[in-house]
C-alpha cells in the first residue's frame, strides 16, 4: 500500500530520478553508478530490500558498496596458550 511507504524511501526515489534526468540532460549516457562506504550501504538496505547484497539499482541509478568485512576476520589469532617455549603453533 502507499501509504505504508517509508517517507525516507520515496524521497530517496525522486532524488535518484532527478539526479539521473539531470545527468542524462547534460549529455550522459549508459549506466550510471553511485560508489557508497559500508555504512552508507547499511543504511540504504534499511530502505531497500537486498538482502546482503552489495548493490541496489533505484530508478536508473547502481548504488554499490563494499562488503562487510567477515567477523572471522576480525577474531583475534589466539594461539599463544598453545606456544612451546618461544615457537608459535605454527612454526613447529
Amino acid at each position: 500500500m502507499a501509504a505504508d511507504m517509508d517517507p525516507r524511501l520515496i524521497g530517496l526515489l525522486r532524488a535518484s530520478l532527478e539526479f539521473v534526468d539531470a545527468l542524462r540532460d547534460i549529455g550522459v549516457t549508459g549506466e550510471i553508478g553511485v560508489l557508497l562506504d559500508r555504512d552508507g550501504g547499511a543504511r540504504l538496505t534499511e530502505l531497500v530490500e537486498v538482502r546482503g547484497a552489495t548493490n541496489a539499482r533505484i530508478a536508473g541509478l547502481a548504488f554499490e558498496w563494499p562488503k562487510a568485512v567477515p567477523q572471522r576476520a576480525l577474531v583475534a589469532n589466539d594461539n599463544a596458550a598453545l606456544a612451546v617455549g618461544d615457537e608459535s603453533p605454527a612454526l613447529r
